[in-house]
């Protein structure tokens, strides 16, 4: 049974588990005031939920693969799917009908509304990130990067471009910062929510980058993880949350004083379990949700949250 669960992220107790669909829960999303959830799944299906009741409140049918990514539109009228069938869906959150499908030439690993438009979105195929009308129709030129993520603000993109981390206007294109990632090649990044620093991860090791100056500088550097990192959220400006392909989750505190990293002592708790993403809600409501593979609700009681 394929299960997600919403635990409070201050005591860790359980505010609610979802169950429903038939095969793995790929990517899961909040919706901007905290009431719902959306969750996309191997089972070629996208569920909208319902937080406070834990029931399915609509499924989505249409994709014939899985569905890789979801995301649900700020004034919480549309969903966007994205998938290993090579499209987008854009569904009617009233109506549960979908009204355009975006067909891509490869599978669409990632798909991400503005923050602020809910007219607005992005997606990554190949190694070029696309930026979409909620008519479907492509806006401007795409950019070269496997992973793109907006500012809280959604005025500005971070995207991972090769050893690249660039930071551009998510209107116009124009690049504010661009820096260099030395280990490995990166694979995820994020702003935190003040848009002062962005989080990389690359392999097993996360980089935090202080932006606010035209040559943005190393300010942490996270080591703990014994597999690839598979997502991160930043909660706050000063604590980060990373899920590996180790089973384990980390919480690190983020040190803001400026001082010389190698004299740092970053500070990382962890808890074990068989995991894939995790999903942070802005609105303050839950602070964040994990999804699970695998797990009986039994399980989920044996787990310590060291916050």
């Amino acid at each position: 049974m394929k299960i997600m669960t919403i635990p409070d992220g201050a005591t860790g107790s359980q505010v609610a588990i979802l169950s429903g669909h038939t095969n793995h829960v790929r990517s899961l999303t909040f919706s901007s005031d905290g009431a719902s959830l959306v969750s996309g799944g191997s089972d070629k299906t996208i569920k909208l939920w319902d937080v406070q009741t834990s029931g399915v409140i609509k499924t989505f049918h249409g994709h014939t693969s899985w569905v890789n990514s979801v995301s649900i539109s700020a004034d919480c009228t549309t969903i966007a799917s994205a998938s290993h069938d090579k499209t987008i869906h854009l569904w009617d959150v009233q109506t549960g009908g979908c009204h355009c499908i975006i067909e891509q030439q490869e599978i669409v690993r990632y798909v991400m509304f503005s923050p602020t438009n809910s007219q607005y979105l992005i997606s990554a195929s190949g190694n070029e990130i696309y930026h979409w009308g909620i008519d479907g129709y492509q806006i401007n030129p795409p950019h070269d990067g496997s992973y793109a993520a907006f500012s809280l603000g959604g005025t500005q993109l971070v995207l991972c471009q090769g050893i690249d981390i660039v930071v551009q206007n998510s209107d116009s294109g124009v690049i504010v910062v661009r820096f260099h990632i030395f280990n490995w090649t990166p694979r995820y990044c994020c702003f935190s929510p003040d848009g002062r620093l962005i989080a990389v991860v690359s392999g097993k090791i996360i980089s935090v980058w202080d932006i606010t100056c035209s040559d943005p500088h190393l300010t942490e550097t996270f080591i703990g993880h014994t597999h690839t990192i598979a997502s991160l959220v930043f909660p706050s400006t000063s604590s980060l949350i990373t899920l590996s392909h180790d089973d384990t989750i980390k919480f690190w505190q983020i040190i803001t004083p400026p001082t010389d990293p190698s004299c740092r002592s970053p500070r990382a708790h962890s808890t074990c379990f068989n995991s894939n993403q995790i999903c942070h809600s802005t609105s303050k409501r839950w602070d964040f949700c994990l999804k699970w593979f695998g797990w009986d609700s039994e399980d989920l009681g044996s787990l310590n949250w060291l916050l």
